[in-house]
């Protein structure tokens, strides 16, 4: 069963909300890039935004059928955003 509060939450402005200060995830105002290997279409790379640790900054290579659909997958819960290069 779901539940939803009855708090009243913060507003900015009509129908802009805050987010709960509890939250302690950072935030990153650069998105990820996916895109498609140059040397293989069925492959694809994800690179991480400029202001990701040093361990995170390698490019991370995907490949396989799904490997679109895993790379912005992984886009999206390391880095929390990501720019789809499809070509």
């Amino acid at each position: 069963m779901l539940r939803r509060s009855t708090r009243a939450r913060p507003r900015l402005g009509p129908g802009i909300y805050t987010m709960s200060i509890g939250i302690d995830a950072p935030v990153r105002t650069e998105p990820a890039k996916v895109y498609a290997s140059p040397e293989s279409q069925d492959r694809w790379i994800v690179e991480a935004p400029g202001q990701a640790p040093a361990p995170d900054r390698e490019p991370v290579h995907f490949s396989g059928p799904n490997a679109v659909n895993l790379a912005l997958r992984y886009a999206y819960e390391e880095f929390g955003s990501a720019r789809f290069f499809p070509f």
